[in-house]
């Protein structure tokens, strides 16, 4: 009895890793991008700025 309740824990700690990892990838994916546009729209105000000395 005691062996199945640990095995019930032990499914619980993994599902809490799972849905944990889930958020830290999400939030680390959306940081990405938000980082990628911002370089993005540095890039092309840099290329603007080019242009217009030309």
């Amino acid at each position: 009895m005691d062996f199945i309740i640990f095995l019930k824990a032990i499914g619980n700690l993994v599902f809490a890793v799972i849905l944990f990892l889930a958020i830290f990838i999400t939030a680390g994916f959306s940081v990405v991008l938000n980082l990628l546009k911002q370089f993005g729209h540095a890039q092309l105000s840099r290329r603007n700025i080019s242009f217009r000395r030309k």
